[in-house]
């Protein structure tokens, strides 16, 4: 997709967020948690990367039972060789790609206290790098992984007082996120990459 046709669907989709939750009533927060990732595509396999992401989120009721939620998030990401692997291992290699994500999600209260999201958002890469071997390769330092990435997200939540929630998501790229990626040797060229992520979150509600 053009860089620019890009940056004009970010502007149009947070002018559509403004205008949502410039509305009264509102809720609205900070959430911190832990994620493990993958990166599917790649010759490595299992959440073997961890890390602790943080945002900030707003949502609005919309229908009975049904309220709009948009977040924003720093979320760590990428792939390692194992989830023990040291930088002296043989076979080290460790994927960092940290983002600045924003979903949109639909959340469907089933009670009181149970819900569930469903979503779609982009990312921006703010940060990426590589260290170590690829099979054997020794990597180069940066990976060619796209600025952008779109993300499809699926989650479960509980409320447990009036003003924290805990809640459990699935997220996933929705397209290739490495179109450039820059492989050590041509034989490792792998034909396309998806982030993949599994994250826990505490949500803080505050009050406006």
């Amino acid at each position: 997709m053009n860089k620019y046709l890009k940056t004009i669907l970010i502007i149009m989709l947070l002018n559509s967020m403004l205008s949502l939750f410039s509305q009264e009533p509102f809720k609205g927060g900070i959430s911190v948690g832990a994620l493990s990732s993958q990166v599917d595509g790649d010759s490595y396999s299992g959440y073997d990367k961890s890390a602790v992401h943080a945002g900030i989120w707003v949502s609005r009721k919309i229908a009975p039972n049904f309220q709009l939620l948009v977040e924003m998030s720093y979320r760590p990401k990428g792939s390692k060789s194992s989830l023990n692997a040291k930088l002296d291992d043989l076979e080290y290699y460790k994927l960092t790609l940290h983002y600045i994500e924003v979903p949109v999600m639909v959340q469907y209260h089933y009670n009181q206290r149970l819900f569930f999201n469903l979503g779609a958002g982009f990312a921006y890469l703010v940060y990426d790098k590589q260290e170590g071997l690829v099979v054997g390769f020794l990597s180069t330092d940066k990976t060619g992984f796209n600025k952008y990435d779109f993300i499809g997200t699926i989650g479960v939540g509980y409320h447990i007082g009036e003003k924290w929630t805990a809640s459990a998501h699935f997220t996933y790229s929705l397209i290739d996120t490495a179109k450039n990626y820059k492989a050590p040797a041509p034989e490792l060229r792998y034909p396309k990459q998806y982030n993949n992520v599994m994250s826990l979150s505490l949500h803080r509600h505050i009050r406006f």
